[in-house]
């Protein structure tokens, strides 16, 4: 194995890693968009809890 395969097999142990920090990091970014979405969901829930609720109050009287 000289010089040539050498460098192969740099450059492939290489890829390998960067793919594996690319994977890590697109898996994170999926985990925190899915993170985010349920927080913008819970927002909404209550919202949508208190106008029902403002407009029971309002039923009311």
């Amino acid at each position: 194995m000289g010089f040539p395969g050498l460098l192969l097999l740099l450059v492939m142990f290489a890829l390998i890693a960067l793919f594996g920090v690319v994977l890590a990091l697109f898996i994170r970014k999926l985990l925190q968009r899915q993170a985010d979405k349920r927080d913008s969901l819970t927002r909404i829930e209550q919202k949508l809890d208190k106008l029902m609720e403002q407009q029971e109050n309002r039923q009311r009287r």
